[in-house]
């Protein structure tokens, strides 16, 4: 049942909000690009613009609220919940204000269980889907001295939260080198998730319109990190 619900789950996720090939960053992608940053750096006030924007841009509440949720696992709940009250202020204004925003649908579990090692099964098929290989049993690293972290992580992450389907891979994705980006001293992670969102098939064109987007409308630093990260691990040409 888990394989055949994997391989629905993993076809859907390709072809569902898939990058335009050789197109910069939509308006929901810019979108989702500056909510990422600024709930992980806690810039309140820019994050209601990108919040205003990413409605704007036909994201439904309910997909914001799953985006914010999911950032939870890479910047804490602390900046997490700060995004979420943001989130409720606005709605708040903007429902006074009269503004009928579309709710969505609520995102809905499709992993099935809440057996501990079946979610850990799934996860590990989902992380080694997004990453390119099985590297399910690792005994170094992270992995090998607290093995427990890794069962947190498959499990909540990779289990859990990616069997929710209010958003697809690829803007969790985006959402997780946003925050990265954002961040310093994440520069393995952020190495990680940009070889995950090109995997997923993040286009030359669309990595130069994040570099910019991020030193035009967050910082510079952001912009650097991801520049340097492209040409020295990936050999990627990005102007800045």
């Amino acid at each position: 049942m888990f394989k055949k619900l994997f391989i629905i789950l993993s076809l859907f996720t390709v072809f569902a909000n898939s990058w335009a090939e050789e197109k910069g960053l939509d308006e929901q992608q810019r979108s989702i690009v500056l909510v990422g940053a600024n709930v992980a750096i806690g810039n309140i006030s820019d994050l209601d613009n990108a919040l205003t924007q990413a409605l704007a841009s036909g994201l439904t509440v309910n997909q914001i609220k799953e985006l914010l949720i999911h950032s939870h696992a890479y910047i804490g709940f602390p900046r997490a919940l700060n995004g979420i009250n943001a989130f409720i202020r606005l709605m708040d204004k903007r429902t006074a204000e009269g503004v009928e925003d579309t709710i969505g649908a609520e995102s809905r579990s499709l992993a099935m269980t809440t057996s501990r090692q079946e979610l850990r099964d799934l996860g590990n098929k989902t992380r080694n889907f997004l990453v390119g290989r099985d590297i399910s049993v690792r005994t170094t690293g992270y992995s090998g001295f607290t093995p427990a972290i890794n069962d947190f992580l498959v499990e909540h992450l990779f289990g859990d939260m990616f069997y929710r389907d209010a958003v697809s891979y690829q803007q969790r994705e985006l959402m997780t080198l946003s925050m990265l980006a954002a961040l310093d001293g994440t520069d393995s992670q952020l190495q990680g998730h940009l070889g995950i969102n090109l995997s997923l098939g993040l286009s030359q064109s669309a990595l130069q319109s994040f570099v910019d987007l991020l030193a035009n409308q967050v910082n510079q630093k952001s912009a650097v990190r991801v520049t340097n990260i492209a040409k020295q691990r990936f050999d990627l040409e990005v102007d800045l």
